[in-house]
């Protein structure tokens, strides 16, 4: 059963607290809406390549310089098209060296889906996602992660409830952990934040100069700005190339880079949802 099944029923009996859970359900809901998803990319696909190629866009799982051969596996036991994945206000170093976020309105020109955790850590042989399930039968834990998908257009409606039944305060989301009351024991069984960050997935590519905001280390950031400093002077009227559309264009969050950049992009979207 996913967390969200049946929440509306289940949150007026204990161990819930539904005065709790109606109280904050306005706070959670704002919050939920406004959530900037956040994309963390360089590890297996240098950021210089967006920049070389058209049409300078994240890609999903199936171009050539996409993410690892697990990725594209979980992919195909749970049933989901090649993707672009984002986490919705989280940012994770292990991806990459420079993290984009995108207001929410970017979704309103993909198709896609979402899950209440890190699908890929739910079927990794390793079992990054722990369950109350029989963790050597593939098949009910892919049965759990289907259950779970949500669609672009309600996934936010179900993450305000989830933030109200299952977090104290909302800014246990960054900061602390759910409280362990559903049914197949992610709350309880996992301390990293990817078992209850919600993943996002676009099924078609994400232009780089859509970002809100984007945040990287000191080192990228000198190799961008050699580049950029570096290229032909253009004639006038010539059209800007790729690198000067993002460089200078909105949302840097630190010049010139840092060790932290995760962190500083989750600070910024703290602000941008009001905490």
């Amino acid at each position: 059963m996913a967390v969200f099944t049946d929440l509306d029923r289940r949150v007026c009996e204990p161990p819930f607290d539904k005065a709790g859970y109606d109280a904050r359900r306005p706070v959670c809901d704002d919050v939920a809406s406004k959530m900037p998803i956040v994309h963390v990319t360089g590890y297996k696909r240098l950021f210089k390549y967006i920049f070389i190629n058209d049409p300078h866009e994240i890609p999903p799982t199936d171009g050539s310089h996409s993410l690892s051969s697990g990725t594209r596996k979980a992919e195909d036991l749970l049933g989901f098209k090649r993707s672009v994945y984002f986490y919705a206000g989280r940012a994770h170093r292990k991806f990459g060296n420079v993290a984009l976020a995108f207001f929410a309105c970017c979704e309103e020109n993909h198709t896609g889906s979402a899950t209440p955790f890190d699908s890929g850590g739910l079927v990794h042989p390793r079992r990054f996602i722990k369950l109350k399930l029989d963790s050597d039968d593939e098949s009910r834990l892919v049965q759990y992660g289907k259950e779970s998908v949500l669609s672009l257009s309600e996934w936010r409606t179900v993450f305000g409830k989830i933030l109200a039944a299952y977090f104290d305060n909302v800014i246990d989301y960054w900061k602390g952990k759910p409280n362990p009351h559903d049914p197949e024991g992610l709350y309880e069984l996992n301390d990293e934040w990817r078992a209850w960050t919600f993943e996002v997935r676009f099924y078609e590519g994400q232009s780089i100069f859509d970002r809100a905001a984007w945040c990287t280390d000191e080192p990228l950031w000198n190799r961008l700005r050699r580049d950029h400093d570096g290229q032909e002077t253009k004639p006038p009227g010539d059209p800007p190339t790729a690198l000067d559309r993002f460089m200078e264009g909105p949302g840097l969050i630190i010049a010139p880079g840092s060790a932290t950049f995760c962190d500083e992009v989750e600070r910024w979207v703290r602000k941008e949802v009001g905490l």
